[in-house]
């Protein structure tokens, strides 16, 4: 654990968090992991797209360890499931899946209601504790089923109340974005994207390796006394071996404060405290309030894009901050 505070007179301070994995996490172990990938195979996606998918759900099955759980769905107008739900990850269930990735076609319209509610479904099916995360791609907008981002959304809000992460990844230019991030954030994981002529195999398979070892899942964190407040990210998310969290807020009070981090190892709450001195004035870490306002800005211009209009409030708030910190933005 380390921090970093400043606090220029006259207004609240700020402070970067940096949360590590220590040698006692290293040491326990990582926890296993229920893995499910939601690959679009619409019509659209038939071609370069369709054989770079394929050769995504192959990195995916690498990054495999022994004791996860691995589900593999595909859907287009319907669903088609190549694995047998959520299951257990030995050698016949990879060969098993590893033939149908191979024999996948592209073909038909795009529902993602269907998609999302038959994966949430499954994860409450199976009943398996640890993190679950779902790596869901799409290369463009609902055609069939639910079409309102605004009601796609709340999946996000059911799949944060059983504890699962929706990594999201746009395929080409006609992906709707709005829907993509909010899922991802809603959810407290991360949204990529996949230009025309990148590799989508490398941008999935680089992800699946990063989250292959979570250490520490659940997190919360509390600073005593601070009055901690516009945490960026508002939501933390999951600690793997060889990452790091990165966490920018402002604060009230300076002095020193005590820090609580909670969150659950192979299922088993976890804790730890520290001191923390926050800064009392200006010192020499007088690049936090720009750092901070940069990852605010993109907070709340996905806030925008999931509302589908721009809000006059948060327009205003995005204008004082890009005139403030001398930060580009769309509106300065």
């Amino acid at each position: 654990l380390s921090v970093l505070s400043t606090r220029p007179a006259g207004e609240d301070g700020y402070l970067l968090l940096r949360l590590l994995p220590g040698r006692e996490l290293l040491e326990r172990g990582a926890q296993p992991r229920n893995l499910l990938l939601v690959l679009d195979t619409s019509g659209s996606m038939e071609g370069l797209k369709l054989q770079q998918a394929r050769a995504a759900a192959l990195r995916v099955v690498e990054s495999l360890g022994e004791e996860d759980r691995f589900g593999l769905l595909t859907y287009a107008a319907g669903l088609r499931w190549l694995s047998e739900g959520l299951e257990a990850v030995d050698e016949a269930a990879r060969r098993r899946v590893l033939s149908a990735v191979e024999d996948l076609d592209a073909g038909g319209g795009t529902n993602i209601e269907a998609a999302l509610d038959e994966a949430l479904a499954e994860v409450e099916r199976s009943g398996h504790d640890g993190p679950t995360y779902l790596l869901f791609l799409s290369d463009g907008l609902p055609t069939v089923g639910e079409r309102d981002v605004h009601l796609l959304l709340e999946r996000a809000r059911r799949a944060r109340e059983k504890r699962i992460r929706i990594f999201t990844f746009g395929v080409g230019p006609d992906v709707d974005t709005a829907l993509m991030d909010g899922l991802a954030t809603g959810s407290r994981a991360l949204s990529r994207y996949v230009l025309p002529g990148e590799d989508l195999s490398e941008c999935v398979g680089s992800l699946a390796a990063q989250i292959s070892q979570p250490l520490l899942t659940e997190l919360r964190l509390e600073l005593e006394g601070a009055g901690i407040h516009d945490l960026e990210p508002a939501g933390m998310g999951d600690l793997f071996r060889g990452d790091e969290l990165v966490i920018l807020a402002r604060y009230a009070h300076p002095g020193s404060r005590l820090l609580h981090l909670q969150g659950l190892h192979r299922g088993r709450p976890w804790r730890m405290e520290s001191t923390l001195q926050l800064a009392s004035r200006a010192g020499e870490h007088a690049w936090l309030p720009r750092l901070w306002a940069v990852r605010r800005i993109a907070s709340l211009q996905r806030e925008l894009r999931r509302g589908g209009s721009e809000d006059p409030e948060v327009v205003e708030e995005i204008v004082a901050l890009g005139l403030r910190h001398g930060i580009v933005t769309p509106y300065t």
